[in-house]
């Protein structure tokens, strides 16, 4: 057996496959690590599929995946069609092994193509041709499915698509197209088949308001589509990966389905069969698509189409010489040697064929043989003319004849080839085969016949399955195996045991050799070791070492070491894990030695005697006792230690116990001879025996019971005290069963001292009290094993009684709990006396409900309740209205009997379980509990108001009184009780001023909201008295002039805490309340401080303070404002400008405008703020004295690229030109907003381009070194209309282009020059000038000068960059001027195209 297993494992190495590793490229179509999260479950799969082979993910882009390729470093591509049309150009690829099967929502195709849409109104757009001169929207020049297969089909229609379709790129999503085309903004659109569908299903479509331009019919195809169709993305296979694991590869991909979990991870349906992709080839090249675009000037195919008619017949002509000289020449040759090369093909043909070991045959498509080799002649003793004609079905049983023939047709159906294991049953027994099935075709391609290929791998097959019992035997060894070379010893397998229990990898441990798991072995002892097995001296070696796991740890083993016999030895270890056998050995060590402690010592006297009573073995304490030692002791017998009397008791008892054959008894006071000590002992005698049971001496064990007696003594005590004692005694067992009951509880309970017996106290038990009580008892008992209070029982006779009783738990003396004993007394009278005590604490004299303590008590009760249950808390605070002039009218005594009235009530009007109380006077408190929802609650409040509300009968008078009620829900207020009291009163005192007989409930957001802004307040106010507010200052500048117009005063509050906040914070919370009077007259005050200090310093500025509409109204507005300015008497009042905002709430139009002509009369100008965000703007204009209209930001950020902003803009700006008002541009944030501002006529504006805010001492500064940049003062104003918006847009481009360009050449900086520009056609004004541009404008001169000049400067601009990557730029003014002139001709003529 062993020789198996050692031959086993030499076989398993040789025949283990080596770890190898594949590489997969994909194209990063989208982020990388998206990509990679997604296609990794199908590296999992296939590394599952192809054992022991590491599979690595690659995602890169166009660059790296080409560089990779060329430095061989992947072994499989996964791209799109029209990259990999690319890549095959360029590098020698094997060819795609399979083709995607895209999955979108439930719908799944490997084929994709285009979408011809219009609108359903458009009559004259219904085919192809009616395209030509429309406006058409495609995404990108890139995009297969979404712009080559449309122009594809234009061109086959002969349409010239360069110039006659007026196409629009508007990037991806193809969902920009669809709304292109139905907002009217071009005629037609090109997207990708599926997005429709898409569309309709994500609800953003009505595939009705679409229609279908060339729409073609593929009965299999699930999108509408109006283009021939292209394949799905390949999966491509490198030349030097192995054809086998690319069999196995494809094989892998060809199985996943759209139920596989691989590809529902990935979003797929799988993969399919390679797919032709020559027609993507194809279209790539007839419309000179890269890499098929740089094709030569004049081609051949241009000279046939130029000459056609004369090279027509001068080509066939020429032909036909050239092919009647071929004949005449080469016939007679070609013959025979035709017929020679066949017939010698035909012989080493059917050479190869017949001599081949595998079975060759090839059947028709019905399945009927054609052709089989001599191999299958002989397996089935028959002839290739025999079997001619025949199916497996007239040859083999019916079920493998099925199996074979559906296999057959699988290739058939495919049309691919197919590799398969095949089981046959011949005259000598069951044989495997490993066949290859693939399909022959024709000329035409057509499929013809199927040709089979099969070797007989049985053999191998049992091989392998043997191997694989005996590696699963190795691996599953509870023995460690290695196997180590003899040369260089490294280890060359080593089974799963060893690596377990070692810790290492195989990987890890080839790198290894034993001598770097036994650390006492060096290389040159481990050799000495083993000299006599590699000198052949002996066939085998065992020793005991020492081996290190990889965590450092060591054990114990046993190794068996042998020597294979063969050309190339290697050692074979098994290894014997020694630890447990170790183990043992020190356990019966430590076993005798723990005997020997335990007799060394136990507090018992232990001694051995033989039967003639002379000792022989005593411990410890026997020594003490005697007081000698033990070598004293052995050999002599009683007489030697003790008087007479005494030694004839202990022999006496020797005897009575070997007479008895049997283990003896008996008490005796002992005294120590060491210390004198008296003591009481338990001594046992127990005769020994030897193996025939013959009696061969007297074992002694004296036990001291001293202590064990006075117990005893105690216990009766206690037995006395038990059955006399007049509180009442009750004992349990551990399982808590009554084992005893003195007299006295026997009268406390009613219950016989029998009837108790075997019961649980819980029989005793009133079950009056809350469950919560009796698991405090038990939680107090198991942690601290004692617990008082008091219960309330039941006596036999029914009645209940309290008892104040103690519990305490008893354990013995290993702590386990052994019994329970409760004491108790009947404490009846002292509750009900209590009881009478709380009634009247708790309770209010008058009426009986409970009072404010009680009602705490039971609020706090509820508070637990609904923790659990869920459900909400009402507190109701009550308060009477005309419960006073009852009183006054009709004396105390009639008030008393009318709250004695509500009382009841409301008692009646509250369900069970709820709780009234008084509070005192005619306030009332209604707690109820398990409220299910609000509308269930004000249902039962309104009916307890509408009782309160009825008359009441008194002795001598009717009178009425209604109620007010404040209502707050636990746990929505969260509080506490107290708290909660508060907030239902608050809640009452709004129900008063709401008019009385009324409820309301406190709404604690609310209320939190009214404290955050009271802090607010407060905060502010201490903000004014302690000067933390200050003002920034953004500047206003004329941006064509250089002139600086002013500044606007923004206020900032330097919080101590929360630092420096902006007004959003704090502003908008006091717009409506005083302190904004205060915090505006302080901004006031400050900025004209401000323009005095600045004044000081030679500055003059206006500052714009912002007004609010709260403090612009108060009636003392002026006379403070002039009182102001009179303290600053060398301020001109024009220096000040007020701003209003258009969304301030200007209550009286009127008297505001009288307001700011007074202002005005001042010599105060007035500016609108935010002018166009609120609903007031016309009614402003037209009602009030401003100057100044502040074109609000949010229209400002976007105008470059938001024709609806840009209109607002220009609308805006025509209202200020009409009512004669100023306009002044908020957030102007860049040059090219500077710029189209500019171009637009609003030539004033503040924001970051200009300036951010800033504090006051930093404008002096800034006033000193501002400059307006030059290109804002050479734009001219284009005053264009809203339908050419459009062109001042590319105008504020071309500026930035040059100025990028101008930067470059500043700084000296490659780098700084716009990324685009070497293409004219990719910025933005190229773009218009062959799209939008063209459609427009393409036949004025204007417009053809725009383009000449605008490709100058990019060509100029691109020249510029080379020469100074180069160092050979000179004449940098001449160039500037150039470039000015360039781009001042290209403005004018955009000018002259409005």
């Amino acid at each position: 057996m062993i020789r198996l297993i050692i031959l086993s494992i030499l076989l398993f190495p040789l025949t283990s496959l080596a770890q190898q590793s594949l590489t997969i490229g994909i194209f990063a179509y989208r982020p990388k690590a998206v990509l990679e999260a997604r296609w990794q479950p199908i590296v999992h799969y296939l590394e599952q599929r192809l054992t022991d082979t590491d599979v690595k993910l690659r995602i890169l882009n166009v660059d790296e995946l080409e560089a990779s390729i060329r430095r061989n470093e992947l072994d499989f591509i996964f791209t799109n069609p029209r990259h990999f049309i690319t890549l095959r150009l360029q590098f020698p690829l094997s060819g795609a092994i399979a083709t995607l099967i895209a999955k979108q929502h439930n719908t799944q195709t490997s084929q994709l193509g285009g979408v011809f849409i219009t609108r359903p109104e458009r009559t004259d757009i219904n085919q192809l041709l009616d395209l030509k001169n429309k406006s058409v929207a495609a995404c990108g020049l890139n995009h297969l499915g979404g712009y080559q297969s449309q122009i594809y089909e234009l061109a086959q229609q002969g349409i010239d698509f360069k110039n006659n379709i007026k196409l629009r790129f508007m990037g991806t999503p193809h969902d920009k197209i669809v709304h292109a085309v139905l907002t009217g903004d071009v005629d037609a659109g090109f997207i990708r088949t599926g997005t429709i569908e898409q569309m309709q299903q994500e609800g953003k479509l009505d595939a009705k308001q679409l229609k279908i331009i060339n729409q073609q019919d593929f009965p299999s195809y699930p999108y509408i589509v109006s283009t021939r169709l292209y394949p799905e993305w390949p999966f491509v296979v490198m030349p030097k990966v192995d054809s086998h694991i690319a069999n196995k590869v494809a094989s892998a991909l060809l199985n996943l389905d759209g139920n596989h979990p691989v590809s529902q991870s990935i979003g797929i349906h799988g993969f399919t069969v390679p797919a032709d992709y020559l027609p993507v080839e194809k279209v790539m090249r007839e419309l000179r698509l890269p890499p098929f675009d740089a094709a030569p000037a004049f081609t051949l195919k241009d000279i046939w189409k130029q000459h056609k008619t004369i090279l027509t017949p001068l080509f066939i002509a020429t032909l036909v010489v050239i092919v009647l000289l071929f004949i005449l020449i080469n016939r007679n040759r070609q013959l025979v040697l035709a017929g020679r090369k066949i017939k010698e093909a035909e012989q080493r043909q059917k050479n190869l064929l017949n001599h081949s070991p595998a079975v060759i045959y090839i059947m028709d498509l019905q399945g009927r043989y054609l052709f089989i080799n001599r191999c299958i002649e002989d397996l089935l003793n028959t002839t290739n003319e025999e079997i001619q004609g025949k199916t497996d079905y007239d040859i083999f049983p019916l079920e493998y004849a099925d199996t074979l023939r559906a296999n057959d047709k699988k290739v058939l159906e495919t049309g691919a080839a197919i590799e398969l294991e095949e089981t046959a049953w011949l005259e000598d027994g069951e044989h495997i085969y490993l066949s290859t099935k693939f399909p022959l075709k024709d000329v035409s391609g057509k499929i013809y016949a199927t040709c089979g290929m099969s070797t007989d791998i049985t053999e191998r097959k049992l091989a392998e399955k043997q191997i694989s019992k005996f590696k699963h035997i190795i691996d599953n060894s509870l023995n460690e195996i290695y196997l180590f070379d003899c040369a260089s010893l490294h280890f060359v397998y080593v089974n799963q045991g060893a690596q377990k229990n070692m810790g290492y990898s195989l990987e890890e441990f080839k790198k290894l050799t034993p001598t770097d798991i036994k650390p006492e072995l060096s290389a040159s002892e481990f050799n000495l070791l083993t000299e006599p097995l590699t000198s052949r001296r002996e066939d085998k070696i065992e020793f005991k070492t020492v081996h290190q796991r990889k965590d450092g740890s060591l054990y114990p083993v046993e190794i068996h070491l042998q020597l294979t016999n063969d050309s190339h030895p290697v050692f074979v270890a098994i290894i014997l894990d020694i630890s447990a056998r170790q183990q043992a050995e020190e356990k019966l060590i430590a076993s005798e030695s723990l005997q020997k402690q335990i007799l060394q010592t136990v507090p018992d006297l232990i001694w051995l005697k033989d039967r003639d009573g002379h000792y022989l073995m005593s411990n410890p304490q026997f020594e003490l006792f005697i007081n000698k030692t033990e070598p004293e002791i052995i050999g002599k017998t009683d007489y030697d230690f003790f008087d007479q009397e005494t030694a004839d008791v202990f022999r006496e008892h020797d005897k009575i116990a070997e007479a008895a054959n049997q283990p003896s008894s008996n008490e005796e006071r002992l005294t120590f001879a060491n210390d004198g000590r008296s003591r009481l002992f338990e001594t046992i005698k127990i005769p020994m025996r030897d193996d025939s049971g013959e009696t061969i001496g007297i074992l002694g064990v004296a036990r001291d019971i001293t202590e064990r007696k006075l117990a005893e003594e105690q216990s009766r005590l206690a037995a006395s005290v038990f059955e006399t004692t007049r509180e009442g005694i009750l004992i349990t067992n551990f399982e808590n069963q009554i084992i005893d009951a003195n007299p006295a509880c026997c009268k406390i309970t009613g219950y016989s001292k029998a009837e108790l017996l075997g019961e649980n106290p819980s029989k005793l038990s009133a079950n009056i009290q809350a469950a919560e009580i009796y698991k405090n008892l038990w939680t107090s008992l198991s942690e601290a094993g004692y617990w008082q209070g008091d219960l309330w029982n039941r006596h036999k006779n029914g009645e209940v009684y309290a008892e104040r009783i103690s519990i305490s738990k008893v354990e013995d003396e290993l702590g386990k709990l052994t019994h329970y004993v409760g004491v108790f007394s009947d404490v009846t009278y002292i509750k009900e006396h209590e009881a009478e005590l709380e009634k009247i604490a708790h309770n209010d004299a008058l009426t009986g409900l409970p009072n404010r303590l009680l009602l705490r008590d039971r609020m706090s009760q509820a508070f637990s309740q609904t923790t659990r249950h869920k459900k909400l808390i009402a507190i109701c605070y009550l308060d009477l209205d005309g419960f006073k002039p009852v009183n006054d009218e009709y004396g105390h005594k009639a008030g008393d009997l009318v709250l004695v009235e509500i009382a009841k009530r409301l008692l009646q009007g509250v369900r069970t379980g709820d709780t009234v109380s008084r509070l005192g006077g005619d306030e009332f408190v209604l707690l109820m509990l398990d409220i299910e929802n609000k509308e269930e609650l004000e249902s039962i409040i309104q009916r307890i108001i509408q009782k309160i509300a009825s008359p009441i009968e008194l002795p001598d008078c009717i009178v009425s009184v209604s109620a007010s009620m404040g209502i707050t829900l636990y746990p929505h207020d969260d509080n506490e009780a107290d708290i909660l009291l508060r907030h239902a009163d608050q809640a009452m005192f709004e129900a008063k001023e709401k008019g009385k007989n009324c409820f309301v409930f406190f709404d604690p957001e609310h209320k939190q909201k009214q404290t955050e802004t009271q802090i607010l307040y407060r905060e502010i106010a201490i903000a004014l008295q302690e000067d933390q507010f200050q003002l920034y200052y953004q500047p206003k500048v004329n941006m064509r002039t250089d002139s600086i117009i002013g500044a606007e005063a923004l206020i900032r509050w330097q919080h101590p805490v929360k630092g420096l906040l902006s007004p959003v914070f704090f502003l908008p919370m006091i717009e409506n309340h005083p302190l904004i009077i205060e915090v505006g007259d302080w901004v006031l005050k400050q900025a004209l401080t401000q323009l005095q200090l600045w004044k000081e310093q030679g500055i003059t500025l206006v500052i714009s303070v912002n007004v609010a509409a709260l403090q612009l109204q108060q009636l003392n507005f002026i006379s403070k404002l002039k009182s102001l300015l009179a303290n600053y008497p060398q301020i001109q009042a024009s220096q000040l400008e007020l701003e209003i905002l258009e969304t301030a709430a200007l209550d009286d139009l009127q008297k505001v405008n009288k307001v700011l002509n007074e202002c005005k009369q001042l010599g105060i100008n007035v500016a609108i703020d935010d002018f166009g965000t609120g609903y007031s703007s016309l009614t402003y204009l037209k009602h009030l004295s401003v100057e100044t209209i502040k074109i609000d930001q949010s229209f400002i950020r976007d105008i470059l690229v938001d024709q609806n902003d840009m209109a607002i803009v220009e609308g805006i700006l025509q209202l200020a030109k009409s009512f004669n008002r100023k306009p002044l541009a908020e957030g102007v944030e860049s040059n090219e907003h500077a710029s189209l501002l500019l171009m637009i006529g609003c030539e004033v504006g503040q924001g970051y381009a200009i300036a951010r805010p800033m504090p006051a001492k930093q404008i002096p500064d800034w006033v000193k070194n501002y400059n307006v940049p030059m290109e804002w003062m050479q734009v001219e104003s284009a005053q264009l209309g809203h339908a050419h918006i459009d062109l001042c847009v590319l105008a504020v481009e071309h500026y930035r282009f040059v100025a990028a360009t101008l930067n470059a050449i500043e700084h000296k900086s490659p780098a700084l020059f716009p990324h685009d520009c070497h293409d004219h056609n990719r910025c933005g004004l190229g773009q218009w000038l062959i799209g939008e541009g063209e459609k427009l404008y393409g036949e004025l001169v204007e417009f053809k000068k725009i383009a000449e000049e605008h490709k100058k400067v990019h060509k100029m601009s691109d020249g510029i960059k080379t020469l100074m990557a180069e160092s050979k730029l000179n004449n940098i003014d001449e160039i500037k001027r150039d470039l000015f002139k360039y781009r001042d001709n290209v403005l004018a003529n955009l000018k002259k195209l409005q």
